[in-house]
């Protein structure tokens, strides 16, 4: 549309001009919905990019962040497999991914259709699961913690992080994670805090990476 035209509608009928901005956002190829694969990851109910790849169900800022930093000879463990699980392997060297649950962990080996770089390790929870970290073969220089018992998973396994790792904690702005972010705080990391939607979400979400100096993603 003309820029002239543009200004004099946003000028004379404001309510036209936010009609149009709104249909811009959802039809046009460039938006940042299109862009993002939002969209289809809403249609889709399932966490894709706008080709319908996979993606971790983490906020677009964190997986924009991550897409551009995260390198093939970095190690990565997870906790909680699923879509993120695809979508790590595709930028690391290789992901072990740690879950409670045999029925789910057996939809996910069928995502990643026995990818040799993926590692999946079915424990139960409670100190299995916990302290799996310890027999995964570290260091990590990324851990995600994203699954059950978050606490004390990221407390566990802080030791195997590498020492230039990051760890990445989702889902950060609940208010029972708090102690467990300011403990590793007092331990000598900075805490970086990512806000945006996620995947097929409908809010807003919080991703915090906790990371020290010479960190291995530049940060």
């Amino acid at each position: 549309m003309n820029p002239t035209l543009i200004a004099l509608i946003e000028r004379h009928l404001p309510s036209l001009a936010s009609w149009w901005r709104a249909r811009h956002l959802l039809s046009n190829t460039g938006s940042y919905l299109r862009q993002t694969g939002y969209l289809n990851s809403l249609l889709r109910n399932l966490p894709v990019d706008a080709k319908g790849k996979p993606l971790a169900f983490l906020n677009y800022p964190t997986l924009a962040l991550l897409k551009g930093r995260l390198r093939s000879e970095f190690h990565l463990l997870e906790f909680g497999s699923g879509y993120s699980t695809a979508f790590f392997s595709r930028l690391v060297g290789s992901v072990t991914s740690i879950e409670h649950d045999a029925a789910w962990l057996e939809r996910v080996a069928q995502l990643v259709s026995d990818d040799p770089k993926v590692h999946l390790l079915h424990k139960p929870l409670g100190p299995e699961y916990t302290g799996a970290a310890a027999m995964a073969g570290g260091p990590f220089q990324v851990i995600l913690v994203d699954g059950r018992m978050r606490h004390e998973c990221a407390m566990a396994s802080l030791p195997h992080l590498a020492t230039d790792g990051v760890m990445i904690w989702d889902d950060s702005s609940r208010e029972r994670y708090q102690a467990g972010i300011a403990q590793i705080v007092a331990q000598g990391f900075r805490a970086l805090r990512l806000e945006g939607l996620k995947p097929a979400g409908l809010g807003v979400d919080e991703t915090t990476i906790l990371y020290r100096d010479g960190n291995c993603l530049g940060l």
